[in-house]
């Protein structure tokens, strides 16, 4: 899988976002051991910029996965749509799994939340990296956003050790894995968000299975 051709509006608005970012915060990337091939993406989320910063920094086409609500917001409803894929939280959405699995087969690399929130604890992760990785038979890379998004800021993304899983895992083993990778996700540097931090914020956007 060489990865859907990237379009030429999505290379501009890459391009953009880097050298926008680039203007406002320092951006240093470690342990770039990236698959060639398209991978579920699982980092902590500190803020809604997280998913700018996935598409300035990463080499392939991304998805995100995103509570239906947020393609609601007025201006960035409309703009987040062409990079997620919609779930509907609280309840299993077979439907959105699907595309899911059928966007990493596609070539692209997904990103899912482990919390599926932002400013979350870290505490107790979703399944959905780990299930959505065996079911399309690609790897799951663990890593860590450090750092702050505030003007002339530094961001750190610290990026861990692939990790596959099989197509015959248990729930179970599901679950162990899950929390190993919330583990090492943890272990990259990775921590949870000030209560008080949390308490300012609302929910973010992206879901989680």
């Amino acid at each position: 899988m060489n990865g859907p051709r990237l379009p030429l509006l999505y290379l501009a608005a890459r391009k953009l976002l880097r050298i926008y970012l680039g203007g406002l915060i320092r951006i240093r990337l470690e342990n770039e051991n990236l698959p060639e091939t398209s991978f579920v993406v699982s980092m902590n989320h500190r803020s809604a910029l997280d998913m700018f910063l996935y598409v300035a920094i990463l080499p392939r086409r991304i998805k995100f996965m995103a509570k239906k609500e947020v393609l609601r917001y007025p201006v960035l409803g409309p703009i987040i749509a062409r990079w997620c894929i919609p779930i509907a939280r609280g309840h299993y959405d077979r439907r959105a799994l699907e595309a899911c699995v059928q966007a990493l087969r596609d070539g692209y690399v997904l990103s899912v939340f482990p919390e599926g929130t932002r400013f979350a604890r870290l505490e107790v992760a979703h399944g959905g990296a780990v299930l959505l990785a065996a079911k399309a038979g690609v790897p799951v890379v663990p890593g860590a956003i450090m750092g702050s998004y505030r003007l002339f800021g530094q961001i750190t993304v610290r990026f861990g050790t692939p990790r596959t899983y099989p197509a015959t895992l248990t729930r179970e083993e599901r679950q162990q894995a899950t929390s190993d990778l919330l583990g090492e996700i943890r272990a990259l540097g990775a921590t949870p968000i000030a209560a008080r931090e949390r308490s300012h914020h609302q929910e973010g956007a992206s879901g989680g299975l």
